[in-house]
């Protein structure tokens, strides 16, 4: 403790000091504002550490103007490594849908490249056959080019926010699911108003805690072989906030888990009954970033995420 004793704690971050969370702390310090973020630091041996640390402004009582700030620190890298966690998980599944949308445009391409070769040896290769071969592999290969441009930009964060178009962006999203469910006998129902709803926040982050609730539900379906899966994805706008129903038939969650589904480590401690699949990290992000909040409910035979958020952010 002798050794930090009356250092800047700017020494704990190293070289490591370009991070979004400090500019936050900086811009709080300007506006005399209390703000609470999530740093990397190093250990003496130069382990990583996550601390949370919140700042807040101390006021003189008669003059108003601010003393000094108090900071409050705690580690939070258990935490911080489960969220990590979650996101990898999420990342492999989207791989996952990836490399099932990859397979038939590929065959596809595979197919019409033999039927072009066996046509120049029987010399039945005419310039229409060419022209209608290469058509088709290189709508293959937009497909291909969409996949990617998709995953891109689902698995990439923010950093700032903007209006965007809700509905348009689930509709993005069971584009990119819907065919690896169908794959595992799944099906997903999409319900959307009929009005225009307009949301300004991150819409990536957005995008990946709806993905996360979906496989979630694809998991829970999976590992309680449940034929005939069910996912259904509800959008909606109540009062003054944006609404978010996810809920399937994949069995329900067992009574003594669900207290514990939106804790640390309830990803591996629960992974056997298709539950816990990202749902601290998306806790974590709604709350953190995007200002909501989300909740569960069992249903018959199944299990029910509700999101809400703050149209007026």
């Amino acid at each position: 403790s002798e050794e930090v004793m009356g250092k800047n704690c700017r020494f704990l971050q190293k070289d490591d000091r370009e991070q979004e969370a400090i500019k936050k702390m900086k811009q709080a310090v300007i506006k005399e504002e209390t703000v609470t973020v999530v740093i990397r630091n190093y250990s003496k041996s130069g382990r990583l550490v996550y601390n949370e640390v919140t700042i807040s402004p101390i006021f003189d009582k008669n003059t108003k103007k601010i003393k000094y700030f108090l900071g409050i620190q705690k580690d939070v890298t258990k935490e911080q490594l489960e969220v990590q966690n979650s996101k990898l998980q999420a990342l492999e599944e989207m791989i996952r849908n990836i490399a099932h949308q990859w397979r038939q445009p590929l065959n596809c391409i595979s197919l019409n490249i033999s039927s072009l070769v066996e046509s120049f040896y029987e010399k039945k290769a005419t310039k229409e056959v060419v022209v209608e071969v290469s058509d088709e592999i290189n709508q293959s290969i937009s497909y291909l080019s969409k996949t990617i441009d998709d995953f891109r930009k689902l698995a990439k964060p923010n950093s700032e926010k903007y209006q965007f178009d809700v509905l348009e962006t689930f509709k993005n999203i069971k584009d990119f699911v819907e065919p690896a469910l169908q794959n595992d006998g799944i099906s997903l129902e999409l319900i959307l108003p009929e009005d225009e709803i307009v949301y300004f926040g991150y819409e990536n982050e957005l995008s990946q805690i709806v993905l996360n609730l979906i496989f979630n539900s694809k998991e829970a379906i999976i590992n309680n072989k449940i034929e005939n899966g069910l996912i259904k994805l509800q959008v909606s706008k109540k009062d003054s906030n944006l609404e978010i129903i996810n809920s399937d038939n994949g069995g329900g969650v067992l009574a003594e888990v669900i207290d514990s589904l939106f804790e640390p480590y309830s990803t591996t401690k629960f992974n056997s009954q298709g539950v816990g699949l990202g749902l601290y990290y998306s806790k974590v992000h709604l709350e953190e970033y995007l200002g909501g909040k989300i909740s569960f409910k069992s249903i018959n035979n199944g299990a029910q995420f509700t999101v809400i958020l703050p149209l007026k952010n």
